[in-house]
């Protein structure tokens, strides 16, 4: 089994040939789907001002905070600014290890 997200377990079919990690179903994650893609809807085309920017380097960064908008808590480690909020590998890292 691997564990995500602290308390989330799945078999390891997940894991995909060109991908260590495994994927990751949202549906498990995410409290509320339907605020995630209003929110994504609403600032895939401008910023949100509560939010870090990083232009050119933005996507890790934007779906971390739609995952917030679902209603995945932030923590110390996975918050606005962190390594893990806006950088895809650490992003990766943090929910599947």
């Amino acid at each position: 089994m691997v564990t995500y997200f602290k308390h989330l377990s799945l078999p390891n079919w997940y894991t995909t040939p060109y991908n260590p990690y495994p994927i990751i179903p949202l549906f498990k994650l995410i409290n509320s789907l339907d605020a995630a893609i209003i929110y994504a809807k609403k600032y895939h085309n401008e910023k949100n001002i509560k939010y870090n920017y990083y232009e050119g380097a933005n996507c890790a960064n934007f779906c971390s905070q739609c995952l917030v908008a679902g209603g995945v808590p932030m923590t110390n480690e996975w918050k606005n600014g962190s390594p893990a909020f806006i950088n895809i590998k650490k992003l990766t890292e943090y929910f599947c290890n």
